[in-house]
């Protein structure tokens, strides 16, 4: 009994992050936003491809100076500047319905802590095609 309510409470969690995810309109979805202050802000990212992802090209609203990656499973790294960045993400990557945060620190403008207000694309390269 115990095990089902805890795979109920889980099954309910992803939901509710999938459920608000309708940002940015193209690529990978954004879960949620917080904002921690001071024009930094970590972005939930979930992968809901049908394939491992080892490779995210991200395109920010707003440039930041440290842009930091941290995936429920295998090392990434992040490379780029600004508003464009790169993230690759060791195999066997980023598995269908897999969380990823990415830590924004030092954004200027400060903005709203929304997908919107942050987030422009995140792009799956190569594109999934499963």
């Amino acid at each position: 009994m115990k095990k089902r309510l805890g795979l109920l409470l889980g099954l309910v969690l992803v939901a509710g992050l999938v459920g608000v995810a309708a940002c940015p309109s193209v690529g990978l979805p954004v879960a949620k936003v917080d904002a921690i202050g001071g024009g930094n802000y970590i972005v939930w990212v979930q992968n809901t491809t049908t394939c491992d992802v080892t490779t995210i090209k991200v395109f920010l609203m707003v440039p930041t100076t440290t842009f930091q990656v941290l995936p429920f499973g295998p090392a990434a790294t992040a490379t780029g500047a600004g508003s464009v960045w790169t993230i690759q993400i060791a195999a066997p990557g980023l598995k269908p319905g897999g969380l990823m945060l990415l830590g924004l620190k030092g954004v200027s403008p400060v903005v709203p802590g929304t997908c919107e207000a942050l987030v422009k694309y995140l792009f799956v390269s190569p594109p999934c095609l499963e």
